[in-house]
This record gives C-alpha cells, structure tokens and sequence, in this order.
C-alpha cells in the first residue's frame, strides 16, 4: 500500500477548503456556480472568431464613409464620382450636426443621467441616433415602432447610371431626422419602403456606422409565446451570406471600433395599440421594462389615448426608469409615485397636438425653473422638456 505524503493530503485539504469558502461566498451573492477545477474550459464567445465584413461594408457605403476593406465586393462602387461627391455631402453634414447636437447631448448625458444596461425604446422608428447619443453605455436595447424592418441594402445591384438617385435616397431619409431630431411616420412609409432602401434596416446600419461601430452580424429574430426574443433560423445565424430574409424583426451585433465588448440592438415592427400588443408581444413589452430603462420620446402622445392603455400600463407596472419628453408618458402618471426629476422649459405643446396640455407640468416646471436643455428634445422647436422618473 502506498502513503499520501504529507504535503500532498495538506494540498488536497487546502483545496476542499477553498471550495467550501468560494461555494459559501457565492451562495451569500446569490451565485451558485460550483467550484471549477483547472481542467474546466471557458466557453468561447462565437464572435471571437466570426469574421464577415459584408455588414460593415454596406454600411460604410450608405453613410459615406471610407472603405476599409480593400478586398470588399464593393471596391469598385467607392471610386464612383456619384458615391465621392455623396460622402463628401453627407460627411461634413454629419460632422456639423455630431458637433452641434451629437456630442453636445452625449455631454449632458453624461453628467445628468444615471441609466440602466438595458434600454427599452418604443414608438421609436429606427432612431439609433438618439438612443447612442443619450445611452452610449447600454450594452441592449429593444426599438419598436410600426415601420417594417425591411432588408439589408443590396447597393452592388445599382446601376452606375441609377446610382446618384440611390444616394439620395439615402440622404432624403435622414435629412428630416437630423434637422429636427424625430423620424415622422407619415413620410417614413414612402422612404423606408422604397425598392433601394427597404425598411429600417439601412438607417440602423447608417446610423451605426457613424457613431463609430462595427457591425458583426444581423439576423432575423422572432418573439416566443412568452415574450422572448429568439433567432429565426438560428443554424443561418453565422453563414457568410447578407441575403437574409427579415419579417418582423431584426437584431444587430455590434461592438465599439475601440472596444471589444459586444452589444445588441433589437427591432420590431409592431403595434402598440391595445388591440395589437397581446400574447407573446404583451409579454415582451413587460420583459423588456422590467427593472429597465423605458425613453420615450416624439411619441405622438399615444399613451394619453385609450387605446394606448396596455402598453402604458406594461411601462408603468414594470419600469424601474422612464425617461421622456411631454409627449410620452403623461406627467401626472409620474408626479406623485416616482421619483422625478424636470429638466429645461414646458410652453405646451405644438399645434398638431393642441388638446394636450399639461397644466401641472407648466406649473411644476415654472415654479423649479430648471436649467434649459442645450438640445432640440421632442417637437416643440424652442421650449424643451425632459422628464426623468425612478421608481420609488
């Protein structure tokens, strides 16, 4: 029979021991991993090692931004005079209104807010802009508005000859947006739905580009009975092959170009009215607000209507953080059971929207007189209103 020597029973002791502490600090965190032995493999994260550039390309090519893959199927299109003179345009537009507006909310942002990992933006359209320029730390976030997701840009089907008409386009989609800091629906239904740019798909990707990220993947996603977001055709997740088909919804891959940490954005096309959110979509609306982050913002005033009344109720019920301006979430639904916060001016609101004033929010703003938001925030063109609310 042969003996254990001394220093290896120690080493066996020692080791149990370090278990036993390791297993009860993390049961005291709410943690219940086992004790891993050295033999354990990580668990490698599929983008690690997933490379297809066909994502960045495109969207390099509808935001004007210069190539960076030589190799691209694309190459050839970026010498065009037609694409020259779009990036040219769109570039130094860009450059002013990220100057003007972008980094001047991404400041404010970053000395007022205090958000959480998760966002959840409804009634949105494809507003990527918005949500980076206040949320540039949020790892997810969840967009629904009524415009389709449309497809991915196919822009080596474009003629040389059709090519300048394709470009603007692109340029007509967004001009709107960038100047008075909201999508409006009645026009995205003519621009997001036409043959050379279908759905919401291309303003994500352009919009991603230019705040500086890089596109890992895009697929198509469909929700459970149980509100959960799940890959369609989940075996094409990873296939080197932009020629996807998307119905309802869409989930972008993506990560800082000067930083590995990967995050996610998620749209569908979905009514939110009381007659369309039920079942599996009822489901996702209270997952996606539960302890998150809700931000509303140029939304029609619909939850003042009846038939808004579900999904105002799922937000309310669930949010641990509503972020909006006068026109999403009525303020007396926040006054008096949150934990609210009133940043710049309340003057009422726009003619469109004339039979929605709010007395108490002129009164409580004019009475805290806070300092003026530096930033177009909603549709009033001078006076603007943010209303941040934290549940109690």
């Amino acid at each position: 029979m042969r003996y254990l020597s001394p220093f290896f029973i120690l080493l066996i002791v020692l080791t149990g021991f370090s278990c036993k502490q390791r297993n009860k600090t993390e049961k005291n965190s709410n943690l219940t991993e086992p004790c891993k032995t050295n033999t354990e493999q990580l668990q490698t994260n599929p983008y690690d090692t997933f490379s297809y550039t066909a994502y960045n390309d495109i969207a390099c090519f509808i935001a004007g931004n210069q190539l960076h893959n030589k190799e691209s199927f694309l190459s050839s299109y970026f010498d065009n005079k037609h694409w020259k003179n779009y990036a040219t345009q769109f570039s130094s537009n860009w450059n002013t209104y990220n100057n003007s507006v972008i980094s001047v909310i991404q400041q404010w942002s970053n000395e007022h807010l205090v958000y959480g990992d998760t966002i959840f933006y409804p009634f949105s359209g494809p507003d990527y802009n918005y949500l980076n320029a206040f949320f540039p730390e949020a790892n997810y976030a969840v967009l629904i508005g009524l415009e389709s997701a449309g497809s991915i840009p196919e822009p080596d089907t474009v003629t040389t000859d059709s090519l300048a008409n394709y470009l603007d386009a692109i340029h007509n989609s967004i001009y709107f947006n960038l100047k008075v800091s909201y999508f409006r629906t009645k026009s995205m239904k003519n621009e997001l739905n036409s043959v050379s740019l279908n759905g919401t798909i291309p303003m994500i990707m352009l919009f991603l580009n230019r705040h500086g990220k890089e596109i890992l993947n895009i697929h198509p996603v469909e929700i459970d009975g149980l509100g959960n977001i799940i890959n369609t055709a989940p075996d094409l997740e990873f296939v080197h092959d932009f020629h996807k088909e998307f119905d309802n919804g869409v989930v972008f891959t993506y990560r800082d170009t000067t930083d590995s940490t990967i995050k996610k954005l998620v749209y569908f096309s979905m009514d939110l009215s009381n007659t369309g959110l039920k079942d599996g979509n009822l489901k996702l609306v209270e997952n996606v607000s539960k302890n998150n982050t809700v931000f509303l913002k140029a939304a029609s005033y619909l939850c003042f209507q009846n038939m808004f009344t579900t999904v105002k109720s799922a937000i309310l019920n669930n949010a641990s953080q509503i972020i909006t301006d006068p026109s999403g979430m009525p303020y007396m639904n926040l006054r008096d059971t949150w934990d609210v916060t009133l940043h710049g001016e309340y003057s009422g609101p726009i003619a469109l929207f004339s039979g929605r004033k709010q007395d108490e929010l002129r009164h409580d703003i004019d009475s805290l007189k806070p300092a003026r938001l530096p930033f177009k925030f909603g549709y009033h063109p001078v006076h603007w209103c943010m209303i941040v609310a934290n549940r109690k």
